[in-house]
């Protein structure tokens, strides 16, 4: 059956059952209990079925259709020159933060080390899906944790690639970058549709279901992004306080400001910004910008306002003529064919940047050009 058609039943199923579960919340008929059971099991069996279709979608992709696409991720690695970039690993200064209760995060002044895997090999090891893979929960014991934090396995920066314009335009350091990673995501009606299915799943979760596992299953093994912004995020790692014993290790909670005015650095425009917080505009002394500027916490709203933005995360291309390049935080995992992640270098240092050589699976030796194409030359 069609991807589309899969999704679509799925999503009608999805929406059948909250409208069940809040008409049993507020009446309690017996008759809305079965139905939700009945909609439940339904819900799993489409799950299974539309994430099969989702990964025969995957081993037929092609730079090209997901390029033309808008849904082409990079990811430039820089290894320094004592660092091998397959082993690229190190510990980041995190900021410890503990939730408000207006859902806002608050720094504590700790600043635990974070184990960071970010370079080919980290790559790798998130492309196996046993790294994200949990134990069943059981309902008197804190949610079980995967391999990720001990691994180092966490979200990583990236963008968004735009096919309006050539890649080379879109963020490449010829002087310092060593890798580019390409990764597609998967189509932004099935991403958005995941995140529905995960919000329901995460209400269940200390219950043993099968929609649970089926949800689980597959937030291990999909590429998806996690946080989005038109423009530069100037985010730090967190270290989040969780008093149901977990740890958990968060990039892009945060933003830029300067210390005189509070200002943090979103999609909106510098007068939005200082008119919501009632701010004055005073210019940061330009021989002191290291000085003037500070990593905090974002609010609640502008957190949930990344979250939205990756769920449909097109919209961050509709203004990069005007802000430049788009920041996003992407959960690498696993595809399934073969290609992706696709790792290219420039053997010409800058010298060529029209062209990326392709250093990972079967184009191995060819050339990624500007627009999207893939060439023996």
């Amino acid at each position: 059956m069609p991807l589309e058609v899969v999704r679509q039943n799925l999503a009608n199923t999805l929406k059948d059952l909250l409208n069940a579960q809040e008409g049993w919340f507020y009446n309690r008929v017996p008759a809305q209990e079965q139905l939700i059971d009945e909609l439940t099991s339904q819900l799993t069996r489409l799950t299974d079925d539309w994430y099969e279709e989702l990964k025969r979608f995957e081993r037929d992709e092609s730079f090209a259709r997901a390029f033309q696409d808008n849904r082409m991720t990079m990811r430039l690695l820089n290894a320094a020159p004592d660092r091998s970039a397959n082993d690229y690993q190190r510990l980041v200064q995190g900021h410890e933060v503990i939730k408000q209760p207006d859902g806002s995060f608050k720094k504590t002044g700790k600043k635990p080390q974070v184990y960071l895997s970010g370079g080919l090999k980290g790559l790798q090891d998130r492309m196996n899906p046993a790294n994200f893979a949990r134990s069943e929960p059981v309902p008197w014991a804190p949610p079980p944790q995967s391999k990720k934090n001990e691994l180092g396995l966490h979200d990583l920066s990236g963008r968004l690639l735009d096919s309006r314009f050539p890649i080379g335009k879109q963020g490449f350091n010829f002087e310092k970058t060593n890798y580019a990673i390409f990764m597609p995501v998967p189509p932004q009606e099935d991403h958005e549709l995941f995140y529905n299915l995960n919000l329901s799943a995460k209400g269940e979760l200390r219950q043993v279901s099968e929609f649970v596992k089926a949800v689980s299953f597959i937030r291990a093994r999909l590429t998806r992004i996690k946080l989005a912004e038109p423009n530069d995020m100037g985010s730090s790692v967190v270290v989040m306080a969780d008093p149901a014993g977990r740890t958990r290790i968060r990039y892009g909670y945060t933003g830029v400001v300067t210390k005189e005015t509070k200002v943090i650095v979103t999609n909106k425009s510098l007068a939005e910004q200082l008119q919501e917080r009632g701010a004055k505009l005073k210019k940061a002394p330009p021989e002191n910008k290291d000085e003037q500027r500070e990593d905090v916490p974002l609010t609640a709203e502008q957190i949930r306002t990344r979250i939205r933005t990756a769920w449909r995360y097109k919209c961050v291309l509709r203004t990069l003529e005007q802000l430049g390049n788009n920041e996003i935080i992407i959960s690498y995992r696993e595809y399934n064919n073969g290609v992706f992640p696709l790792i290219t270098d420039w053997p010409d240092r800058g010298q060529n940047p029209g062209k990326y050589r392709i250093k990972s699976g079967p184009f191995a030796g060819q050339y990624l050009h500007d627009n999207g194409e893939i060439k023996t030359s």
